[in-house]
């Protein structure tokens, strides 16, 4: 034996370091469906049935055909390209000019349109199996899609929009309404194609458009989804990301990453009932089942956080003219609030804005029968901007300004009943006059919302919500969502950005949360309702980790409430200047010279109405 050999103290003080990658990659596996353990994650129940309308076995339940509109190649915005509805599906239905589809089968080229013909029938056999779930039909052609169902309304057919679709599995189910189980159900319904994406026919997001994109029928199915396991996998969804991203010192970061491994333990591959089970535990541990409505908290500012309430509303930006024409501009109106109306009747506490008073316009002139659909809830369709457009700010007069907000309040106030816009909204402006404060308040506008200010190049914006004081002292209430964007997805690094990112901590009320798909149209999808429905329920176990969520609109009203008028909020005098996108308009002379031209030409107009208004009053 070697005496001089000496040996460590053992440690009595060992430290722990946990092999978070290992946690994360486990957690992920269970909602991956494509992956080598696919077999042995929830997508395995996702479904109950599928049928396919480009399978032969399945068209006597599921029947899809096509007709290609003729177009003119030289002139995608020709009218013609996209004909009226009406008189082209009973055309197309009288001349039988339907043909067969089938899978992957190419529809372009590009601004073309492509119109679906869809027949189901599910015998009461099959209806009598599914314990009165609800069947789904899924629909990818890559472009964009509206559902229109014929309706019969005062002894004529009324085509009506229902829902929208917007390709790469993104936009893509339509919920069937089948009142009665015992019988066979029958549904016939069409589809509007605009071979075109959402941001256009580009190669990628902005890059110019290309004359001959295609588009490739994906998914023309009947599903009977089960919606059991959908609930399960919006569960594990958010919980999974809470465990993933809260920091590593939050306690609930660990308890909610153990309850998703617990979940992982108690679900059985071989098992569908293990579903419910896993469904159960979560409800124990985390989340109520949030099916039932009652579940899901009102809202009720005495409630809240009133630090760190976020205040969510769906949204919809479009951009009337940027990577398409103005006539698929109007047809992507119709396809937002189509799906936006859906998910309103759907889930009770979901409010959808809209602004823009010419899109609207475009809407109820095309579809009145659609339009006075959306007047059927004020509470949740709500308006706002106040202006005819979202306009630039930079280069119109003051007379401009003021135009767009007198014009647009007086189209909103005469076609929705006699509401108005309190609230100015343009989050995609490129920098803010610093007239707009005036002429907002001499417009009945006595706030503003923006989160373009969070695109400065360099300087970062000091406040997230306060009192913007214009030229001549008139101020408004103003705020700038802390996510940094109007087209938030409802993740939980998006909304635990809305925590951290927020300038006004100090200032009681909270703070604005917009999502849904925008630029392009789209506005919110079921699954970000359901995210957020999930987050809502979170915090009211693990409290301001994560931002309590209401769904009313009583966010500013709030803030000078609780902060007692405007004592304790600071103030910004002047211009709102925009640290990017500089010289996008200035640096063009042609449209500085036909903005003075048509600046020269309403004059000349408006002395001939005024003059026209004396000889002709009515």
């Amino acid at each position: 034996m070697n005496d001089n050999i000496t040996y460590n103290h053992p440690n009595h003080d060992p430290k722990y370091v946990e092999y978070q990658p290992l946690y994360e990659k486990k957690l992920n596996q269970f909602l991956n469906f494509n992956g080598p353990y696919k077999n042995e994650s929830l997508g395995k129940f996702m479904l109950y049935a599928k049928y396919q309308a480009v399978n032969k076995d399945d068209q006597a339940i599921i029947n899809g055909s096509y007709y290609q509109v003729p177009y003119n190649k030289e002139d995608p915005v020709d009218p013609n390209n996209r004909p009226d509805w009406k008189p082209l599906i009973e055309k197309c239905n009288e001349e039988n000019h339907w043909k067969n589809i089938y899978a992957n089968q190419p529809f372009g080229p590009s601004w073309t349109t492509t119109w679906f013909k869809i027949n189901i029938h599910i015998p009461k056999e099959l209806l009598a199996k599914s314990n009165k779930q609800k069947w789904v039909f899924q629909f990818d052609c890559q472009n964009e899609g509206l559902v229109i169902v014929p309706k019969q309304s005062k002894n004529k057919t009324v085509y009506m929009p229902v829902t929208a679709f917007s390709g790469n599995n993104e936009r893509i189910e339509y919920i069937l309404n089948i009142k009665d189980y015992d019988f066979d159900f029958t549904h016939l319904f069409y589809i509007e194609c605009g071979n075109n994406g959402m941001f256009g026919v580009g190669p990628s997001t902005i890059d110019p458009p290309s004359d001959n994109k295609w588009f490739h029928l994906q998914k023309c199915d009947l599903v009977l989804p089960d919606w059991e396991a959908r609930g399960l996998y919006y569960d594990f969804m958010q919980c999974k990301d809470l465990a993933i991203r809260l920091p590593q010192e939050s306690f609930f970061k660990h308890y909610i990453r153990k309850t998703c491994l617990e979940i992982m333990e108690i679900y059985d591959s071989n098992s569908r009932d293990s579903i419910v089970k896993c469904r159960d535990y979560f409800a124990k541990k985390l989340l109520p089942k949030l099916e039932d409505y009652n579940n899901v908290s009102d809202g009720d500012i005495d409630a809240e956080d009133k630090f760190n309430t976020m205040y969510a509303f769906g949204n919809c930006h479009i951009d009337l003219s940027w990577l398409w024409p103005f006539a698929e501009t109007k047809r992507k109106v119709v396809r937002s609030w189509a799906s936006q109306i859906q998910f309103i009747e759907q889930y009770p506490e979901f409010q959808f804005v809209i602004s823009q008073a010419q899109s609207v316009k475009w809407l109820k002139d095309a579809h009145p029968e659609f339009f006075n659909k959306l007047l059927q809830h004020p509470n949740q369709f709500l308006i706002a901007g106040g202006s005819w457009v979202e306009n630039d700010t930079n280069l119109p007069s003051g007379e401009g300004l003021s135009r767009q907000l007198f014009f647009g309040q007086r189209w909103f106030y005469k076609n929705f009943n006699k509401r108005i816009c309190k609230t100015m909204w343009l989050p995609d402006s490129f920098g803010y006059s610093g007239a707009l404060p005036q002429i907002g308040k001499l417009s009945q506008c006595s706030y503003f919302v923006t989160q373009k200010l969070s695109w400065n190049s360099i300087n970062k914006f000091p406040y997230s919500t306060f009192f913007w004081q214009g030229i001549d002292g008139s101020e408004v209430l103003t705020h700038c969502p802390p996510a940094d964007t109007y087209t938030s997805d409802c993740s939980v690094e998006n909304i635990l950005k809305v925590v951290r990112n927020g300038k006004s901590k100090d200032i009681e009320g909270g703070s604005l949360y917009l999502f849904g798909k925008g630029d392009g149209g789209g506005g919110p999808t079921e699954e970000q309702i359901n995210k957020l429905r999930r987050m809502r329920q979170v915090n009211a176990k693990i409290g301001s980790e994560v931002p309590s969520i209401s769904m009313n609109n009583k966010f500013f009203e709030n803030v000078i409430k609780l902060n007692k008028g405007k004592h304790n909020i600071p103030s910004y005098i002047g211009e709102l200047y925009l640290e990017i996108h500089r010289g996008t308009y200035t640096t063009q002379s042609v449209i500085k010279k036909f903005m003075r031209k048509s600046e020269i030409l309403l004059t000349e107009l408006e002395q001939l109405a005024s003059y026209a208004s004396l000889i002709l009053p009515d």
